[in-house]
């Protein structure tokens, strides 16, 4: 496989090979923006200001609970350029969650 990205953009995976990813956990996740960029806001003095699209990936972070009742969320932070949930506890995996760009302000 790793002729078909000419060693560009696949790396190993971090996964556990012997943890059945299918099956209800907790889970820590961490979502990067691309480039490192930072969208979602700048640390000042050693404190996070949110951006507009960091203020959205806030709410959306809430949200989730909205549209998914099989998942309990734990704390977050939000930072200049990713979201890390400290807590995500899935008791069912069989959805999959997508936000189209216009939710994100992105558009």
């Amino acid at each position: 496989m790793s002729d078909k990205f000419h060693h560009k953009y696949r790396i190993s995976s971090s996964r556990l090979q012997n943890w059945d990813y299918g099956s209800n956990a907790m889970y820590f996740i961490t979502i990067c923006t691309h480039n490192r960029e930072h969208y979602f806001g700048e640390i000042d003095h050693g404190k996070m200001q949110l951006s507009a699209l960091g203020s959205n990936a806030n709410v959306l972070w809430y949200e989730i609970k909205n549209h998914e009742n099989h998942i309990e969320l734990g704390e977050f932070v939000v930072m200049p350029n990713h979201v890390q949930s400290r807590r995500l506890s899935i008791t069912i995996l069989s959805m999959a969650l997508a936000l189209p760009f216009s939710a994100l302000g992105l558009t």
